[in-house]
């Protein structure tokens, strides 16, 4: 590869990188930027130009960086540059000359990158943790009215009224009426932009479970602390409207097979909250939370900031050669094909 593929190869990771339209992006096949700067990599490689090779990773690290940030709340985005941070990670291990091969279609590169093989299992970590946090905010205001206040079961109203103006009287209800409409739908609707961001990128389904196990703790955690706090949720009627809500997002998640990760048994303590409002007046438990106030321990509260560690399970990928990659002409690195 002579520097003129190499000089537009960096302006790719550099510059379209970091600008390339949403929709545009999102049109392109998932992983097609690692999988462009790897053919790159082992090109320069096999002509015996290590620092090139290294030039080249150092490149995609910092291009994915500067993406990252650019997009820090868009969830798509933030989806495609964890993908392509991803297979860059798995490709480059399937090829290092420390790695053991998996197949005999695979040849090492001559090049050392591990440290360019951890930059970027930490910026794995790192694209991870944005795509989270960008969820979490989106849903940290609407969980508890969506789970706990909305009157999704038609008839179920009795409480509804007391709800409505306790909050006001207390002064602390200073959403617009638009607001009081919210519903478990909301909720799903943010879980599913995530869960349709992280498909359309092919992402390995056991990242996907690690991430919806720790929203739903989240979600299970906000709403299992606010109905501990509030008397007012104590009813039996509330806590049919809730434990309906909550089978609403066990539903969700069962369907898209999330089940197994465990976001769903991360439900558990409210359920086992919400079944205590289901039962008699005289249930002890039941009395525990009527009578829940700020002089009681602490310890009953979940820790809504805890955070699970996450896994990257390296995957070695198929091998591919150049004119399988689907490359549009906009991107102008036609070059490849040639290689």
């Amino acid at each position: 590869m002579n520097s003129s593929p190499a000089d537009v190869t960096c302006d790719f990771l550099s510059v379209r990188g970091a600008d390339l339209r949403v929709d545009g992006a999102l049109s392109l096949p998932p992983g097609l930027a690692a999988s462009v700067l790897f053919l790159c990599v082992r090109q320069a490689d096999c002509s015996g130009d290590a620092a090139l090779a290294r030039s080249l990773c150092s490149a995609a690290v910092t291009a994915m960086k500067a993406a990252l940030k650019k997009h820090s709340n868009d969830v798509d985005m933030t989806a495609l540059w964890l993908k392509n941070t991803c297979l860059l990670h798995d490709l480059l291990t399937q090829h290092s000359p420390k790695q053991t091969l998996d197949s005999d279609e695979v040849v090492p590169l001559t090049a050392d990158l591990s440290d360019l093989i951890r930059a970027l299992s930490d910026l794995c970590i790192q694209a991870y943790q944005q795509l989270l946090s960008i969820t979490e905010q989106r849903l940290q205001n609407i969980i508890v009215p969506a789970l706990l206040e909305s009157e999704t079961i038609p008839g179920l109203s009795g409480s509804a009224g007391k709800l409505g103006t306790s909050r006001k009287r207390a002064g602390s209800d200073s959403r617009t009426a638009g607001a009081d409409a919210l519903t478990l739908a909301a909720v799903l609707r943010e879980l599913g932009a995530l869960h349709t961001a992280l498909s359309r990128q092919d992402l390995a389904p056991a990242l996907m479970a690690q991430a919806f196990n720790q929203l739903t703790f989240l979600i299970s955690a906000s709403a299992f602390n606010s109905l501990l706090l509030r008397k007012d949720m104590c009813c039996w009627s509330r806590g049919m409207q809730i434990r309906y809500n909550v089978s609403l997002l066990e539903e969700w998640l069962r369907s898209r097979g999330l089940q197994t990760g465990g976001a769903v048994a991360t439900l558990e303590h409210l359920i086992q909250a919400v079944q205590l409002l289901q039962a008699g007046k005289k249930t002890d438990v039941q009395g525990l939370l009527k009578g829940r106030c700020d002089g009681q321990p602490p310890q009953l509260l979940m820790d809504v900031r805890r955070v699970f560690p996450v896994t990257f399970s390296y995957s070695p990928p198929a091998a591919f050669r150049a004119e399988q990659l689907v490359i549009p002409d906009s991107l102008k690195i036609s070059f490849l094909r040639r290689a």
